[in-house]
């Protein structure tokens, strides 16, 4: 494991373990019959207990089937002895944005641009580690799961939520000032395709607070403006901070959720699209085994230029 000039291998473990599940949240405001679908992914050859990456998609509108985001991370994930979790986070109806919009203090004109999922995914995130919290307290999950060894990792708004429960605030609308979700259950998070200054609410002091271990991964066309998307680890206090930027055309937005099919329609290259996939994988192996399993070798992998060497230059990787 980490030669120079290598990805940092998977497990290999068999991706053979599901589990669907819905908990509820009858505290949040404006919907207080709130449901969060759930989905589980593990291999019954994994190593027990299991480290637990909690996974929040994109988009602005929600989703309400967690089998059909994220799967290219969640799989890899369990594959490589992790009990990964992938979070729905369901839409609001106009009604219950409306609601939440005047209860935060804004006006009804602001409802219209206020993307009420960005208020919603750190919270769906809590009630999920609570859930976790009473699964474990009995079997068979007591031996299965790993409470001291957490993290989140997002995708696009799901970075946003991943960087708040880091401790990162936000302006939900302006004129409001910053709100604050940090949560003190993850030992590490994963930022991939994150928000930058001035992008839905996030200013150059938002990453201040911002001090646990942080890995971000973007590229050269991720999104209309993707140097921003570099903001936060320019902004955030050096102490085990993590860039991955990989310079190629075909790394657009979709790569960082996992999929290729949009770089191979972009570049016409279908191998190239998988090997910067795997790129992004390595680097989020290496960083959740440094981080939640305190694995030297990965901790050495981190320091090296494996990837920028495997990458023949492509890969840029930063440190802090």
């Amino acid at each position: 494991m980490g030669a120079p000039g290598s990805v940092y291998p998977s497990m290999g473990l068999t991706d053979d373990e599901r589990l669907d599940l819905t908990v509820s949240d009858p505290t949040r405001i404006g919907q207080p019959d709130r449901e969060i679908p759930l989905a589980f992914y593990w291999s019954s050859a994994a190593p027990m207990p299991m480290p637990v990456v909690v996974l929040s998609h994109g988009g602005a509108y929600g989703h309400d089937n967690p089998r059909a985001v994220l799967q290219e991370w969640a799989s890899p994930l369990a594959q490589h002895g992790y009990l990964a979790v992938v979070v729905a986070h369901v839409d609001r109806t106009d009604v219950e944005r409306i609601v939440l919009t005047m209860n935060l203090g804004g006006t009804l004109p602001q409802c219209r641009e206020f993307k009420h999922l960005g208020y919603d995914r750190p919270l769906d995130f809590v009630r999920v580690v609570r859930e976790l919290g009473a699964l474990a307290g009995g079997p068979p999950w007591a031996e299965r799961i790993d409470l001291g060894s957490v993290a989140y990792l997002g995708h696009s708004a799901g970075a946003g939520s991943a960087m708040m429960i880091a401790g990162a605030g936000r302006e939900y609308m302006p004129g409001l000032g910053l709100s604050f979700a940090a949560h003190p259950a993850p030992v590490a998070f994963v930022a991939l395709s994150p928000q930058g200054v001035g992008e839905d609410g996030f200013v150059p002091e938002s990453w201040d607070g911002v001090t646990r271990p942080v890995l971000m991964c973007t590229g050269a066309s991720d999104g209309d403006h993707p140097h921003e998307r570099r903001d936060p680890y320019e902004y955030m206090s050096a102490g085990d901070k993590y860039l991955l930027w990989i310079e190629d055309p075909g790394a657009e937005h979709m790569l960082f959720a996992g999929e290729t099919d949009p770089c191979i329609r972009t570049i016409r290259n279908r191998s190239r699209c998988e090997e910067m996939r795997e790129w992004l994988r390595s680097a989020v192996r290496a960083f959740l085994d440094a981080h939640l399993r305190q694995d030297q070798t990965a901790i050495d992998y981190l320091a090296s230029d494996s990837l920028v060497e495997a990458s023949g230059g492509v890969v840029e990787w930063k440190v802090k």
